[in-house]
């Protein structure tokens, strides 16, 4: 009888195994993840998070790392007693090597099930825990218990990868969906309208010339006196000091090489969750430091963290955005894509500027803006401004409550210069990478990429 077991072993696949065939079992996974010490000609197997690619997740999922024979039963952990003691702490990092998003739920002292996160596929996430406590891993997609982890008593590597198990869905990396490709059409339609009126109000894409953006206002764009002290930056400065131009010829392009951004209507479910969310949680909006290529040091900055606390759900309004832009920006650019960050809420007060920068060549290829909610002057229409390699001047995409922007971040220079003229701007930021990109190779530039003009000015 399993629940009449005084001290239960570590379960593997709902099945009890004494700890030494345990830890050879586990070993044997985590040297899989261990990068090479030697000079040997064995392959070992990495994840780098921010490499990761389609057939190295295939090949971790089903060569490299053995399916295990069966999954648990769905009460297995239940029959598990828990222990350990305060001091014996271990710090503990969870990879899903699965094609798909999971759960990661700690189990209580009553068997009851506690959020943690909520990863996809190539994500990892650390936990400080104990030896006995007990860690359940379900997939997103029907909530199906695919793996238990008990923390041992024995000293092991501190990296468990999550890997398949037999009686898990259809491989979910096969199902490219299309069924709501002619709803994201339309919600991309009529987005062409000229830009007439107050800024404040405006919803619309506009096109300046060199000499436009020559004749503009200095003191409302860019870095200001007060914000160079101490930099080696000038006074009027739009540009990051960090922007490389020639980092562009090598960064591949996902969409029409000649365009590279698309503005629309988010989704009814989409905008429903979020305006939902923020109106909940606006509460816990906290002071923001550290964001590169703004001005927070002298413009105050706020955030609502998407990631924070997971006993609040958090976790799961974070996966529900990002799967959601994800299948958008799937259907854009008609490529798989990786969810790799997602960066919000982010709420702009009065003053601020974001300079014009490109983004991770590895990790931020193809990104979306959300505009979630605004209080700006009547002409205070913050445009979020792009710059091509083929192009002379700049294109300003103005947004409103509702509306998101596509853009492929790590080709076009991009950015915010235009100082907010309005007391909140809410946005939220999701980066993706394709599935096969493998990062930038300079022996493989863009073929359709021209001798960039563009020089540095600031």
């Amino acid at each position: 009888d399993l629940h009449h077991r005084p001290t239960p072993p570590t379960m593997m696949n709902g099945r009890y195994a004494n700890p030494a065939t345990v830890a050879l079992l586990l070993l044997a996974s985590f040297l899989l993840l261990a990068e090479s010490q030697s000079d040997s000609k064995r392959k070992h197997v990495s994840i780098p998070s921010e490499h990761l690619h389609e057939e190295k997740i295939r090949e971790l999922a089903s060569k490299r790392v053995p399916v295990r024979d069966e999954c648990p039963h769905d009460d297995d952990h239940k029959s598990f007693v828990m222990s350990g003691a305060a001091n014996e702490k271990m710090t503990l990092t969870f990879v899903n090597a699965i094609l798909a998003p999971i759960r990661l739920l700690w189990v209580g002292f009553n068997g009851e099930e506690i959020e943690k996160q909520v990863m996809d596929f190539g994500e990892n996430h650390t936990e400080t825990s104990i030896p006995g406590h007990v860690f359940n891993f379900r997939l997103v997609s029907n909530d199906k218990l695919i793996g238990i982890f008990r923390v041992p008593d024995f000293e092991v590597s501190r990296k468990f990868m999550i890997t398949p198990c037999k009686g898990m869905e259809e491989d979910p990396s096969n199902k490219f969906k299309k069924n709501r490709w002619k709803e994201f059409e339309k919600l991309a339609e009529g987005h062409s309208k000229p830009c007439l009126g107050p800024t404040g109000k405006w919803s619309c894409i506009r096109h300046l010339s060199d000499e436009d953006l020559e004749n503009r206002k200095a003191s409302d764009f860019g870095m200001q006196k007060a914000e160079v002290r101490n930099t080696d930056y000038s006074i009027g400065a739009t540009r990051a000091q960090s922007y490389d131009p020639e980092r562009q010829k090598y960064i591949f392009n996902f969409t029409e090489f000649e365009g590279g951004y698309k503005k629309m209507s988010m989704s009814d479910r989409l905008k429903a969750k979020l305006e939902k969310w923020y109106e909940n949680n606006k509460g816990s909006m906290k002071l923001h430091e550290g964001v590169m290529h703004a001005n927070h040091e002298h413009v105050d900055l706020h955030h609502v963290d998407l990631h924070g606390d997971y006993t609040s759900n958090r976790s799961f309004a974070r996966h529900d955005v990002f799967k959601e832009v994800q299948e958008i920006l799937q259907w854009w650019t008609g490529a798989p894509l990786r969810h790799t960050k997602t960066m919000g809420l982010q709420v702009y007060r009065r003053g601020a500027m974001l300079l014009s920068h490109v983004d991770n060549e590895h990790t931020q290829l193809v990104s979306a803006v959300l505009q979630l909610s605004q209080q700006v002057d009547k002409n205070g229409g913050w445009p979020f401004e792009i710059r091509h390699p083929s192009h002379e001047g700049a294109t300003e995409v103005y947004l409103q409550p509702g509306e998101m922007l596509l853009y492929e971040g790590a080709r076009l220079l991009h950015g915010r210069p235009m100082r907010l003229k309005g007391d909140e701007y809410v946005t939220i930021f999701c980066h993706f990478t394709p599935i096969s990109w493998r990062g930038p190779d300079k022996l493989r530039p863009n073929p359709h990429h021209p001798v960039l003009q563009i020089a540095h000015t600031e």
